[in-house]
C-alpha cells in the first residue's frame, strides 16, 4: 500500500494542514485509502512504542499516528491516557515526571495479546519514547499525526513545535486534538493543524440530516470522523425530552465530495478494523483510514 501511493506523490510538496500531499487530497482511484497506524499500531504492539512504529513501518503504512504529552521538564513524549498507571508500571500524570523519568517506565507492562497468557512485555520492556526519538523512527516519506492529549494547551505545543522545528519535521506532520484551544494554539505557532473535530461533525451533520454543505471546506487540511459511529439525538418537548440512538455512517459519497468542493480537504475515516470497512472508505472516496492492526490492514488493499 504504501509504496504504491507514495509513489504516485513523492514529488509532490506539502502545502496547508496536509501532511503528505500538496494541492489536493491524495489519490484514492487505484490504489485506496492510504493506511495510518494509530497510536503506531495499539492493537498488534504495545501503543505509541519504538517498538510498534517500527513493526508498522515494515507493515508498509503510509502514515503513523501518534499521541503526545509533555513531561515536567518540557519534553516532548509518546502516551496517551491521563494517568501513568493505565500502561505503565508508573503511576500520575505525565508532567509530574521528567523526561528521563518517564522513559525508566514500561509503556508495555499492561499490553496483552490474544493467545498469549499474561504480559508478554512485562519480561520485554518497551520504554516510553520521546517524540524526537520517534521522529527519527519513521522514514521521511510517511506521514506525521500528532494527536495532542494534554492540557493546559501551552507546554505540550511549545513542546512538540520546538520538536518539530528542530527534526525538520514540521512539513511532513500534522497536530490533531479533539481540544480546541489546543489546535489554536499550534496555528499560533505556524504549525500545520487537522481540522476542528466539531466542525467535521457539524458538516457530516448537516450534509446527513439537511443535505447543505456548511461550513464552508478549510482546503488543504485533514479532517477525520469515525467510519462507523453511535450517536444520541435529543429532541425537546413542551413536556420532556426524546432520544434516539444510532450507529451513524455520516461518511458517505455526498459527504466525501461535500469535503472536496471548491476547496478540496483530505478526508480521513477513524476506527477501521475489518477489510469490509477499508472497502467501504474506498467506496465512498476517503483518503485514509486509521487502523489500529496494520499487520491485518497490509493485506485489505490487495
Amino acid at each position: 500500500m504504501r509504496s504504491a501511493i507514495l509513489g504516485a506523490v513523492a514529488a509532490v510538496a506539502v502545502l496547508g494542514g496536509a501532511c503528505c500531499v500538496a494541492g489536493a487530497a491524495p489519490s484514492t482511484a487505484a490504489s485506496g485509502p492510504m493506511i495510518i497506524a494509530h497510536r503506531a499500531g495499539a492493537a498488534d504492539f504495545p501503543e505509541n512504542t519504538l517498538l510498534a512504529i517500527t513493526n508498522a513501518v515494515s507493515s508498509g503504512v503510509d502514515g503513523v499516528w501518534l499521541t503526545v504529552q509533555a513531561s515536567e521538564d518540557g519534553v516532548a513524549v509518546l502516551y496517551r491516557p491521563s494517568d501513568l498507571a493505565t500502561l505503565t508500571d508508573g503511576a500520575g500524570p505525565v508532567n509530574s515526571k521528567t523526561a528521563g523519568q518517564l522513559q525508566q517506565l514500561n509503556a508495555g507492562w499492561n499490553f496483552t495479546e490474544p493467545g498469549v497468557d499474561g504480559y508478554p512485555y512485562r519480561q520485554r520492556p518497551t520504554p516510553i519514547p520521546t517524540l524526537e526519538q520517534a521522529i527519527s523512527a519513521v522514514p521521511p516519506d510517511i506521514a506525521l499525526f500528532l494527536d495532542l492529549k494534554q492540557t493546559p494547551a501551552q507546554p505540550v505545543v511549545s513542546a512538540v513545535a520546538r520538536v518539530l522545528n528542530q527534526t525538520g519535521a514540521a512539513e511532513r506532520a500534522t497536530v490533531y486534538s479533539t481540544d480546541a484551544t489546543i489546535t489554536e494554539a499550534a496555528a499560533q505557532q505556524h504549525l500545520r493543524v487537522a481540522e476542528s473535530r466539531d466542525i467535521t461533525r457539524q458538516r457530516l451533520l448537516d450534509m446527513a440530516l439537511n443535505h447543505h454543505c456548511d461550513p464552508a471546506p478549510d482546503p488543504g487540511k485533514w479532517a477525520g470522523f469515525e467510519l462507523h459511529r453511535s450517536i444520541t439525538i435529543t429532541e425537546e418537548f413542551t413536556l420532556g425530552v426524546g432520544t434516539s440512538k444510532v450507529d451513524a455512517q455520516l461518511w458517505d459519497p455526498a459527504a466525501v465530495e461535500c469535503f472536496k468542493s471548491g476547496s478540496p480537504m483530505n478526508v480521513m475515516g477513524f476506527a477501521v478494523k475489518t477489510a469490509d470497512d477499508y472497502q467501504l472508505a474506498k467506496k465512498v472516496g476517503l483518503d485514509a483510514v486509521l487502523v489500529d492492526s496494520p499487520r491485518e490492514a497490509q493485506h485489505w488493499a490487495r
